[in-house]
């Protein structure tokens, strides 16, 4: 258990989404989008992000299928998202996949 958390990490909804809203780097904002507890703070995060790479990873491996969602709307490779569709078990994710595959 770590004594002092990062603002981000509260479970305070308002004052972890505050603490990221100026955040722009993309190595701290897919920390916070990997590790927040608040999935408000999480959505947030990956809102901000455009490294695909790390949009793959967020969609592939987060336990919140929802957030998994919320990363798979902002991919646009291909590849990536092929990737995630082969491996999700949400069908409300692979079906978000599926419409992305049309709009290609």
């Amino acid at each position: 258990m770590r004594l002092f958390r990062p603002a981000w990490d509260s479970e305070n909804e308002k004052r972890a989404v505050k603490a990221i809203e100026k955040l722009t780097d993309e190595v701290k904002l897919a920390r916070v989008a990997k590790e927040a507890r608040c999935s408000a703070t999480r959505y947030t995060a990956i809102e901000k992000i455009t490294d695909q790479k790390v949009l793959a990873d967020i969609a592939k491996n987060d336990n919140d299928s929802d957030v998994r969602k919320a990363a798979v709307e902002k991919l646009t490779d291909l590849n990536a998202l092929m990737a995630t569709a082969k491996n999700d078990v949400n069908e409300h994710v692979e079906k978000n996949i599926q419409n992305e595959k049309t709009n290609f």
